[in-house]
C-alpha cells in the first residue's frame, strides 16, 4: 500500500462498515503500464510478429480486459493493508464497489462488510455467586466402575454343557402375547441378552436361568405400567 493511499471508514450499522479506499493516481498508472506490457507481450495479430502488435492497438482491442486486471490487482494490494491499518476484522464476506478506475486519476473502490459488535463488560468484580457442592457417592462409583467392565468385557463361548447362569450372555429366540395380541417390540431373534441385566419385563429373565442349548420355555410376566400378564416364549438358541 501506498503512504499516499487514502482510507475512510463509515459505521453503517453497529455491526456493518463501508470501507472506502483512494489508491494514488501514480498507482494506478504503473498498474496499467505493467499490465500493457504483459498483454502487448502476449498479443497474437494478422501482420505483427509475437510481442510487436503497438502498444496503442493493444490498449484499444484489451481495454476491458486490462481495466479488469487492474481493478483486480488494485483491491489484491490494497485491501487487506487497509483493514490492517484500521483495525477492523470482517466476519462477513466483503461486498466491492468500484467507484473510479480510469487512467491519470486515483482508483477509488468501496467495501461493504459486517464486523464483531463491541461489547462493554458491566462491573463484575466482587460479584458474589453460590457455589454448589457436587458430592461424589460411592454407590455412583460403583455403578460406573460397574458399567466401565461391562463395556471392556469379552464374551466368550462356554464349552461346557450346562445352563444358563446369571450374568451369562445367552442369544435367544423370544416371542411375547397380551391375551393372543404381540406385544409391541416384543420379540425377536438371535438377541444378545445378558443375564441379571434386567432388560425384559422382570421375572423374564429369570425364568431362562437352566434352560440348556435349543430348550424352549413358556411362561407368564406381568408388564411394567400394566396390570396385564403377558405370555412370552423363549429359546435359548446357543451356549451362554
Amino acid at each position: 500500500m501506498h503512504d499516499e493511499t487514502r482510507i475512510t471508514v463509515e459505521e453503517a450499522s453497529a455491526v456493518t462498515r463501508k470501507l472506502t479506499v483512494e489508491v494514488p493516481a501514480a498507482e494506478v498508472d504503473q498498474r496499467f503500464g505493467l499490465l500493457l506490457k504483459d498483454y502487448r507481450r502476449k498479443a497474437v495479430l494478422p501482420g505483427f510478429r509475437k510481442g510487436k502488435v503497438p502498444a496503442e492497438m493493444v490498449r484499444r482491442l484489451y481495454a476491458g480486459d486490462i481495466t479488469a486486471d487492474v481493478a483486480r490487482a488494485l483491491i489484491s494490494a490494497n485491501f487487506a493493508p487497509a483493514l490492517e491499518r484500521e483495525g477492523l476484522d470482517p466476519v462477513s464476506e466483503p461486498e466491492f464497489e468500484i467507484v473510479t478506475l480510469e487512467e491519470g486519476k486515483p482508483f477509488v473502490f468501496r467495501s461493504s462488510f459486517e464486523v464483531r459488535p463491541r461489547f462493554e463488560l458491566a462491573e463484575y468484580t466482587g460479584v458474589e455467586i453460590d457455589g454448589e457442592t457436587v458430592e461424589v457417592k460411592e454407590e455412583d462409583v460403583e455403578r460406573l466402575l460397574e458399567e466401565l467392565r461391562i463395556s471392556h468385557a469379552t464374551v466368550r463361548k462356554v464349552e461346557e454343557a450346562r445352563g444358563v447362569r446369571d450374568g451369562d450372555v445367552a442369544l435367544i429366540e423370544f416371542e411375547g402375547r397380551v391375551e393372543g395380541a404381540p406385544v409391541p417390540n416384543g420379540s425377536g431373534k438371535d438377541f444378545p441378552l445378558v443375564i441379571g441385566s434386567n432388560a425384559f419385563p422382570p421375572g423374564f429373565e429369570d425364568n431362562l436361568i437352566g434352560a440348556l442349548p435349543g430348550e424352549r420355555r413358556e411362561f407368564m410376566v406381568r408388564l411394567p405400567r400394566s396390570s396385564r400378564t403377558g405370555r412370552w416364549r423363549a429359546r435359548r438358541r446357543s451356549s451362554p
